[in-house]
């Protein structure tokens, strides 16, 4: 009998982490860097959503999430410098209490032809 309540509370310890992660957990993934697309999901449903994002200049947007927890915030614009490489910090905050954040480094760029000199 004591193996078994032994036994039992380790499975209470160990379950909980083999669970798979909920599909309500807030995520944000960029879409495309030019023109500058960041889609969300996971956040809570009619959200009221600020996503900001930060790369040498600050952008914004408000918008509300769909009824399944998803967006897609887009500019017309270059996320960055040097036509999208320079790295982003992307956070979205809901009203409602669902946020997420995350970073993405700077991109190699590919370089303009080399001056061939006189």
């Amino acid at each position: 009998m004591k193996r078994v309540l032994i036994g039992l509370c380790a499975l209470a310890v160990v379950l909980p982490s083999l669970a798979p992660a909920s599909g309500s957990r807030a995520r944000l993934t960029i879409a495309d860097r030019s023109p500058l697309v960041v889609r969300g999901a996971g956040f809570k449903a009619h959200d009221h959503v600020v996503v900001t994002v930060v790369s040498g200049r600050r952008l914004s947007r408000s918008l509300t999430a769909g009824a399944a927890g998803t967006f897609v915030a887009r500019w017309d614009v270059t996320a960055g410098t040097k036509a999208g490489c320079a790295a982003l910090v992307v956070t979205a905050a809901g009203a409602r209490g669902s946020a997420a954040t995350m970073k993405m480094p700077a991109i190699e760029c590919p370089q303009g032809p080399a001056d061939p000199g006189p």
